[in-house]
């Protein structure tokens, strides 16, 4: 019998995931995404659930799949699928009272399209149900952001950057969100991404929102934190190029991997040209490598006897 991940537990992962991608790439080994979820289910683990391979395939699949067997090791490829593609799945009113936490949690909360009321207790749980279910005892109904207020903090963006005229026809049509976002992405001032500045400054207001109706609610204020650490939208994951020499680790050289990895570095440390500078990138990189490969890739490098013998101790030789 299946072993159901509580909600919250998903909604750790979720973000570790994310900021692992972001900070790494999507592409991660199976001894890592083990170590990441057990430090997120803890003091339970994976075998508690079935094992690694069951909960992803089973209860993650919204979020990390499996990719393909490591060539020459028993470990398995991953990938974090990213955070704006599992948060683009339809999500209905809900049929009934339930428990949301994390990505589910800011979609009902911000989204006024969506029918349904968001609850809170005191010691922090919140809950979904349909528009016509009664308050939980203990419950306080929480205030979730309307329409208006995302045309009010349009107008207000819009007054900062000189975006008048696209808020007044995005402000005569039907549904104004629908017309706003496309001007947006339209609109180029000065090469800024005023896109991205607006999705930066509504989440900073659904956070504040959110904050201040889960305090109203008497939640305490680290249980507060947690909910909306967990709840907010993670930055979109990016694909960093030693994500592409993985799939070609065992048929290069390290030191061509290296060099590889060193013309990847900024523009500001590529200027240094000094040998000294040029051997502290390269170490800094050989043990970043050191650091995702398994056993049998470490087992296969090649060490210098001079070198092996500077490392040991003479008593363990």
């Amino acid at each position: 019998m299946l072993t159901i991940l509580p909600g919250e537990s998903i909604a750790k992962i979720a973000v570790e995931l994310g900021l692992r991608a972001a900070a790494s790439g999507p592409v991660i080994l199976g001894s890592q995404l083990g170590i990441l979820i057990n430090d997120a289910l803890a003091p339970q683990n994976t075998k508690d659930f079935g094992g690694l391979r069951s909960v992803v395939q089973d209860q993650l699949s919204e979020h990390v799949r499996l990719v393909t067997t490591a060539a020459k090791s028993n470990d398995f490829v991953y990938e974090i699928i990213s955070s704006n593609a599992s948060t683009k799945r339809p999500l209905q009113p809900p049929q009934h009272e339930r428990e949301v936490s994390g990505a589910d949690l800011w979609r009902f909360f911000s989204n006024p399209k969506l029918d349904c009321i968001v609850t809170a207790t005191p010691a922090g749980v919140v809950m979904v149900s349909p528009l016509d279910a009664p308050v939980a005892e203990h419950a306080v109904r929480l205030r979730r952001v309307e329409a208006r207020e995302y045309q009010q903090w349009a107008g207000d963006f819009a007054n900062e950057h000189s975006l008048q005229d696209l808020f007044a026809a995005a402000s005569q049509t039907e549904d104004f969100y629908r017309a706003w976002i496309p001007g947006l992405r339209k609109s180029h001032a000065h090469a800024v991404n005023l896109l991205k500045k607006w999705e930066i400054l509504r989440t900073e207001k659904v956070a504040s929102h959110l904050k201040s109706e889960l305090e109203q609610a008497g939640v305490e204020a680290s249980r507060v934190a947690e909910i909306l650490r967990l709840a907010r939208p993670v930055g979109r994951p990016v694909r960093p190029p030693t994500i592409q020499l993985y799939s070609a680790i065992e048929q290069q050289p390290i030191a061509q991997l290296i060099a590889r990895g060193s013309r990847t570095l900024s523009a500001d440390a590529a200027e240094s040209t000094a040998p000294s500078d040029e051997l502290a990138r390269m170490r800094k990189l050989l043990h970043s490598a050191v650091d995702v490969m398994t056993l049998s890739e470490l087992q296969a490098i090649n060490i210098s006897a001079g070198t092996w013998i500077s490392l040991v101790e003479p008593s363990t030789l």
